[in-house]
């Protein structure tokens, strides 16, 4: 049985403590990500204007390994590609979500 990369609570590190992200499928079907109307991500200025606790920064890895983008609640600087904004508020020990899974790599492996 192959799981389904979209559904997998994903470890990560974060000062010597691992951290299990907010998938992708749940991130957009239960947090209830908004978009402005180009579909992109939001500038500073139009996510400000939105209450912080239902602000997110996305943000790339900052690894070339790593094509994914990550969620952050709140605003954050380091890697930023723009920010989302969700119905549903975050709190202080909110996970960081999977915005953007880049499983290129898993489709070439399952088509060999």
């Amino acid at each position: 049985m192959r799981l389904d990369p979209h559904t997998i609570r994903r470890p990560f590190y974060r000062n010597s403590t691992v951290v299990i992200l907010i998938t992708a499928d749940d991130f957009w079907d239960s947090w209830g990500v908004k978009h402005p109307a180009d579909g992109g991500l939001m500038e500073f200025d139009e996510a400000r204007t939105h209450p912080e606790d239902h602000v997110w920064t996305v943000v790339e890895s900052g690894d070339d390994e790593d094509g994914n983008w990550y969620a952050a609640p709140g605003f954050h600087l380091v890697n930023r590609l723009g920010y989302v904004v969700t119905t549903r508020p975050w709190v202080d020990y909110t996970q960081d979500a999977i915005y953007f899974l880049d499983d290129m790599e898993d489709d070439e492996d399952r088509a060999n």
